[in-house]
């Protein structure tokens, strides 16, 4: 992916939805109904998308970019962004914030120190990860409404790879959608859509682990079931 030196994370007008500039993950294809995309998942818990690793400091030429946004974002200057920080800093495509069920999921999936809070080094990787969201967010929202409807996401999983039933969006949709005025099943804006990502890629790291045939099925005695599920949750 290519980051555009020129985007901003604070404070994004309407019409954006609170993230940098244009990027695409890099996702495989199912192998049959329901298995995870192949290539989908990472080496270590917790890393964002294939291809969206934060290069080493001072090897990226964007640097002083990066450090510009974290200042901005960092405002107490504690050289860490606390969960209030960063939702001042995330908005969605009607100007409201990401919700703070939203900020908590992201912060433990790129909090690698355990303090609660994004380092610079967790804030680059964390930065990507939203870019390529929000690609694939705007690619599906064609209405440019600044949200996506029940079958722009079933479209977007497919994408993705992902081969799901009409069950899993019908189960899906009511916990992470919101009703609008002429909407009957309700829509997802975009910070709910980065929790629905989060959630779908932590458990799908976890499953490929298991997984290691591809075949898209596991076997597992139901403790480890319920360490993979508490794995996923905290």
């Amino acid at each position: 992916p290519h980051h555009n030196p020129h985007s901003t994370m604070a404070y994004q007008p309407p019409g954006g939805y609170g993230a940098p500039a244009y990027g695409q993950p890099g996702y495989g294809t199912a192998p049959q109904y329901g298995a995870p995309p192949a290539g989908y998942a990472q080496p270590a818990y917790g890393q964002p998308p294939a291809g969206y690793g934060a290069p080493a400091y001072g090897t990226d030429p964007h640097e002083a970019h990066y450090q510009m946004l974290f200042s901005q974002v960092d405002r107490d200057r504690s050289g860490r962004i606390s969960s209030a920080e960063l939702q001042q800093a995330l908005q969605n495509g009607h100007t409201t914030l990401f919700s703070m069920e939203t900020i908590s999921m992201m912060i433990r999936m790129f909090d690698r120190e355990h303090h609660g809070e994004i380092s610079y080094q967790d804030f680059k990787a964390l930065y990507a990860f939203i870019e390529g969201w929000k690609a694939q967010f705007q690619a599906h929202d064609r209405d440019r409404s600044g949200n996506i409807s029940y079958d722009e996401l079933q479209q977007c999983l497919r994408t993705l790879g992902y081969s799901l039933s009409p069950a899993f969006f019908n189960f899906v949709l009511p916990r992470f959608s919101k009703k609008t005025p002429g909407s009957q099943q309700g829509v997802i804006f975009f910070d709910d859509f980065v929790l629905l990502m989060c959630c779908i890629k932590q458990l799908t790291d976890i499953f490929r682990r298991f997984d290691t045939a591809r075949t898209g099925t596991i076997s597992c005695p139901f403790e480890q079931f319920l360490l993979m599920t508490l794995e996923a949750l905290h």
